[in-house]
């Protein structure tokens, strides 16, 4: 049998290898494994409804709006550290879409993951700045750490996007009242209960500042 001449032994692995090169290196990791639904804490409807929205995520587990409804499903019906995989995956197949990441993170938060959620937050607002809600997420969650002035800091970000937002003036009062203003939180409440007499939150920081003014309303 004739040897093979040493240029063609070499030209093989070239070949083989140079789609790869070209390509950009290493091929695209596979998607990460759907959760599994083992022994979980739901009742038999609550199992079927998940079960259904996991059967629908197994037809194509590197689309990132099926993970993310799976995640949803889980979320809704308390297994928030399942969601939290099933957001992770989702925010990794759909890497521009920031909503994915912001819900990782406010799910995070619920299960008192206060360090990884608020540094998640953080990134958010870096790469996506016109996303709002990780704007107001983010405001909330540094008012409730007792971090004042980097409330204060995200809420001016936030009240540039969405400056007629209700949510985003109840936020912006409760920073007021928390920092003792008011007299300013005061004028904000006003005119909030005065254009959505159905959002009770605005309400209960009225009731608050009244009392912190010694007002009775």
């Amino acid at each position: 049998m004739a040897s093979v001449p040493a240029a063609s032994r070499l030209v093989l692995p070239l070949i083989l290898v140079l789609p790869l090169v070209m390509g950009g290196c290493t091929p695209p990791a596979p998607p990460p494994a759907v959760v599994a639904l083992n022994n979980l804490p739901v009742d038999s409807l609550q199992l079927r409804m998940i079960s259904e929205q996991r059967r629908k995520t197994s037809t194509d587990i590197s689309d990132p709006e099926l993970r993310g409804s799976l995640a949803m499903a889980l979320e809704a019906n308390g297994l928030g550290l399942l969601a939290i995989e099933e957001y992770r995956a989702a925010a990794m197949l759909g890497e521009n879409d920031p909503l994915w990441q912001y819900r990782e993170a406010s799910v995070r938060l619920e299960q008192g993951e206060t360090k990884p959620a608020l540094d998640q937050l953080v990134s958010i607002t870096k790469r996506f700045p016109d996303f709002a809600p990780a704007w107001h997420k983010l405001a909330a969650t540094r008012l409730d750490l007792g971090d004042d002035t980097g409330a204060e800091d995200a809420l001016e970000q936030l009240q540039k996007l969405v400056p007629q937002s209700i949510r985003v003036r109840t936020t912006a009062a409760e920073i007021a009242l928390t920092t003792g203003d008011a007299p300013g939180a005061l004028e904000i409440l006003e005119k909030v209960t005065s254009e959505d007499r159905q959002y009770e939150w605005a309400y209960m920081l009225l009731g608050q500042t009244y009392l912190r003014l010694g007002e009775t309303g």
